[in-house]
C-alpha cells in the first residue's frame, strides 16, 4: 500500500503533551558494503540528509522541549541533524530501535519488498517472528515501553521522538485499535511525522489521541 498523508484533527486540547514521532530520512548501505550488509548500520543517503534538514527547518518553528532518538546509525544521524537546527541535545532510548530480522535478505528491491510484506501479514500470528528473528510481541512491547519511560518524564510538553517504521506501524495500528496484525495495514514515509497527544498520566500508546499520521513537517507545523 503506498504511503498516505492524514491530517486528523487540529490543534492540541488543553493540557495535554505532544509526541512528534518522527520517521528517520531515507537509508541505505554504501555500495562498496555490498550484498547482504547489516541494514542496521546503513546511514543516511545524501536525499536522506537532504529530507532531513528540510523538516528540521519545519520542526524548528515548533516550541519543543524534548528530543528522543533510536540508537540505530541512522536514526542517530537525523536525530543530530534535527538537533543542531533545534537545539536540543539527543537523549538515546534503545527501545525505539528497528525490529530485528533473523536473516538478512538479498536479492532485489522487490523480492526484499515482498518478503517485508509477507512477516508483517504474519504478525499477529502466535509466535511469530520478523523474518525468524525478533518475535513481534517482544518488539511491540519494548516499543511501548520506551514510549512509556518518555511520557512518564518529567518537565516536557513536546517531545520529537525519532524512529522506525515498524515502531510507528505498531504505534499507529494501536491508535487504531488494531493488535499486530495491524502492522500490515499501515505505512511510514522517510522523514514523516506523526503526532500523539497524551492526557496528563498518559503513559500508554493506545491511550493517546492520534493527530497527524504520516504527515510532513509543514503539517505538523500548522497542527501546533
Amino acid at each position: 500500500m503506498p504511503a498516505q498523508h492524514h491530517r486528523l484533527a487540529l490543534g492540541p486540547a488543553e493540557g495535554t503533551r505532544r509526541l512528534y514521532l518522527v520517521r528517520h530520512g531515507e537509508a541505505a548501505p554504501a555500495e562498496e558494503d555490498g550484498p547482504g550488509a547489516d541494514p542496521w548500520a546503513a546511514p543516511l543517503t545524501r536525499h536522506g540528509r537532504s529530507q532531513v534538514v528540510d523538516l528540521a527547518e519545519a520542526l524548528a518553528g515548533l516550541r519543543l522541549d524534548l528530543l528522543v532518538t533510536s540508537t540505530v546509525p541512522r536514526a542517530l544521524e537525523t536525530a543530530e541533524i534535527l538537533a543542531r537546527r533545534i537545539g536540543l541535545s539527543p537523549i538515546a532510548e534503545e527501545g525505539l530501535n528497528e525490529l530485528r530480522p533473523g536473516r538478512v535478505l538479498a536479492g532485489s528491491p522487490e523480492v526484499v519488498r515482498q518478503a517485508v510484506r509477507q512477516a508483517y501479514r504474519e504478525a499477529g500470528l502466535p509466535g511469530a517472528r520478523f523474518l525468524g528473528g525478533e518475535p513481534f510481541a517482544a518488539f511491540g512491547l519494548r516499543v511501548e515501553q520506551a514510549l512509556a519511560r518518555i511520557l512518564a518524564r518529567p518537565g516536557w510538553t513536546r517531545a520529537a521522538v525519532v524512529t522506525h517504521e515498524p515502531a510507528l506501524r505498531h504505534v499507529l495500528a494501536r491508535c487504531r485499535g488494531l493488535g499486530l496484525a495491524g502492522l500490515d495495514a499501515v505505512e511510514a514515509a522517510t522523514a514523516s511525522v506523526s503526532i500523539l497527544d497524551c492526557s496528563p498520566g498518559d503513559i500508554a500508546v493506545d491511550a493517546a489521541t492520534l493527530r497527524l499520521a504520516n504527515g510532513s513537517g509543514d503539517e505538523a507545523i500548522r497542527l501546533d
